[in-house]
């Protein structure tokens, strides 16, 4: 195994993951934090146009008025059978929510990345609203916590989304400045071991002068028939991310599941955090093994389909658990924390903390005194650390 990898930061690796994926067309509309993914596609598609060769096709890149032309420019392209990629964040995701739900429904297997950045009021930094606010729109999500796990991820859910069982939109998410715009190791994998990874996009269905169809017609009484094939194809998903998942281990010897456990064998504590923040913990959660602690990490990296089973499964021998929302729903709580709940027994001991709302830094000593706190509650509660 090589001991040194490319600096990439996760723009880059995003971008670089999109060429290597073999993307045809990217309409892009850009905004901060996400305008650096734009920018790394605009220098690529530049190269491409001025050192063409005869085995990488320039992506089409373009730009356009707004975010929903931008998604709808995404979804005309993916429904003529074009690998098509494209990037948002924040307000832009927003923008785009009702198109969202038009993808997932028209089965268009088209890949966004998302910057996950905070909504009003106007703040350009890191937490996890935007990502989470999509849970409900028909599109696979994956949250990653590192700059190689979004490349890897990238071009994974190609191939889960393009999958005949699957064809669903999907949305890998990374965090705001603390990944987008930071440098670590990635270790890229070569061109032609992606191509033998990755098949060419062949859609059963799709748009053809040729041969004309109708996609999205409006429907009435087929509405929950529609409905009921979304929910079997998100199903299908979560069989299809684990085996594609194994293959990326057999191949590349890297594997990240629908969740990650960390120290959680014997654990009697459990924080569960989504997100860049999750490598931080992780140094809280060595620290406080070192001194006969046993606590452990839940990391979800699959957000939809939830892998309520997995989840369920870690966590049923522990005696308490704190989950960590950076995100937050006024008058209900943290979406990780109703989702985590909703997947276990009543009588395990779960409360919430909120932080890292805004981009406010989430330290080691934060994650410590969660865990401290969480240890000597008396009862579940809602904790903001501000």
């Amino acid at each position: 195994m090589p001991t040194k990898g490319d600096l990439l930061s996760g723009s880059e690796a995003v971008v670089l993951a999109t060429q290597l994926a073999h993307v045809q067309c990217a309409p892009m509309y850009p905004m901060i934090p996400q305008d650096d993914i734009v920018e790394h596609l605009s220098k690529l598609h530049a190269e491409q146009l001025t050192r063409p060769t005869k085995k990488q096709t320039p992506i089409g890149f373009f730009t356009t008025e707004s975010p929903s032309a931008e998604l709808s420019a995404a979804i005309a392209s993916a429904a003529t059978g074009i690998r098509t990629f494209t990037a948002s964040t924040g307000p832009s995701l927003e923008a785009m929510k009702e198109l969202m739900y038009v993808a997932s429904a028209m089965r268009i297997p088209l890949v966004m990345a998302n910057v996950s950045r905070s909504l009003a009021p106007a703040n350009i930094w890191n937490d996890h609203t935007d990502i989470l606010s999509c849970r409900d729109t028909g599109w696979i999500i994956f949250m990653t916590s590192n700059n190689q796990e979004a490349l890897d991820t990238i071009i994974q859910t190609y191939k889960i989304a393009e999958n005949h069982k699957v064809l669903l939109p999907a949305i890998v998410n990374i965090d705001a400045f603390f990944q987008s715009h930071t440098r670590e190791n990635v270790f890229v994998p070569s061109e032609r071991s992606i191509d033998s990874f990755l098949p060419k996009l062949k859609l059963s269905v799709s748009l053809d002068i040729s041969n004309p169809v109708s996609l999205n017609p409006p429907v009435k009484s087929e509405y929950m028939e529609f409905k009921a094939q979304q929910h079997i194809a998100m199903k299908n998903a979560e069989k299809i991310i684990r085996n594609i998942d194994e293959e990326w281990d057999r191949k590349f010897h890297r594997r990240y599941g629908l969740i990650e456990r960390f120290h959680m064998e014997d654990a009697d504590y459990a924080i569960v955090v989504a997100g860049t923040a999750s490598e931080i913990a992780k140094s809280a959660v060595s620290e406080l093994r070192s001194q006969g602690e046993k606590v452990g990490l839940l990391r979800p990296r699959v957000i939809r389909p939830w892998p309520k089973n997995d989840i369920r499964e870690s966590l049923k021998d522990v005696k308490r658990i704190a989950v960590v929302d950076q995100d937050f729903m006024p008058g209900s709580g943290g979406v990780l924390y109703q989702e985590v709940r909703a997947s276990l027994p009543a009588n395990i001991f779960c409360t919430n903390f909120i932080a890292g709302l805004g981009g406010q830094r989430i330290s080691k000593k934060d994650f410590l005194d969660i865990y401290k706190r969480l240890k000597e509650s008396e009862k579940e509660e809602e904790v903001w650390l501000l």
